[in-house]
């Protein structure tokens, strides 16, 4: 399948009631075509990886088929500055979220960028690295505790005053991180203590700030860490 063939799928996919939803959430909605995550992962197992296409699917510029390249990348064939040039671009949490699940924390740089995006002043850029550090939580790794714990450190010191959608990105690490040990998960817990209820600002949505205390201390997380 080629790059005009997957494009031409992905227009037909597209559904103009998304574009109203995301528009809700103040995305820049003037290159998306409306396709769904659900329906780009199930195209992605379609076309299987194939990364030299995934390349010419991110350069097109339109959202869904950048989406899409994530899924069908290669997240070792990405070098470092391949990896820096494409979070430059990164213009919303959409992207940022799954540039960094799929590409960033599965490559051999995860660490690395997460440690070099953490005090950057951009919004997606700060939230890749704790995203993609809620990534590197939950993969096998020689990560230490002591690592995680300094992402837990800054967290508690800057996430009520942070940028919007740096806030949740850290939500998202805090609840990562608190899922990896029963250490980690005492220390996740006592950051989401001090910090307190935290609010994300969804736009004109009803859209819901994850709880993190909750999540920490449910069944599914305990049963996770105990297994």
């Amino acid at each position: 399948m080629t790059k005009d063939e997957i494009i031409s799928q992905l227009k037909e996919m597209g559904d103009p009631r998304a574009l109203k939803i995301w528009g809700k959430m103040n995305m820049d909605t003037s290159n998306y075509l409306g396709v769904g995550l659900t329906k780009i992962k199930k195209f992605a197992k379609k076309i299987k990886k194939n990364h030299s296409l995934s390349e010419e699917l991110w350069d097109t510029g339109i959202r869904d088929a950048r989406l899409l390249s994530f899924a069908i990348a290669d997240p070792q064939l990405l070098s470092k500055a391949n990896l820096i040039d494409k979070a430059k671009e990164l213009d919303f949490w959409d992207l940022t979220d799954n540039f960094c699940s799929f590409l960033v924390a599965k490559s051999d740089y995860g660490a690395e960028l997460a440690d070099e995006w953490r005090y950057s002043d951009v919004e997606m850029i700060k939230r890749s690295a704790f995203v993609a550090v809620a990534g590197l939580a939950k993969t096998k790794n020689t990560l230490t505790d002591d690592y995680f714990d300094s992402y837990l450190a800054q967290i508690k010191k800057e996430i009520r005053s942070d940028k919007n959608w740096v806030k949740e990105g850290m939500i998202y690490a805090l609840m990562g991180i608190g899922s990896r040990s029963e250490n980690l998960n005492k220390a996740a817990i006592a950051v989401s203590e001090a910090v307190g209820k935290i609010i994300v600002d969804y736009g004109e949505t009803s859209c819901v700030t994850p709880d993190p205390l909750k999540y920490l201390t449910g069944d599914k997380v305990k049963e996770k860490i105990d297994s």
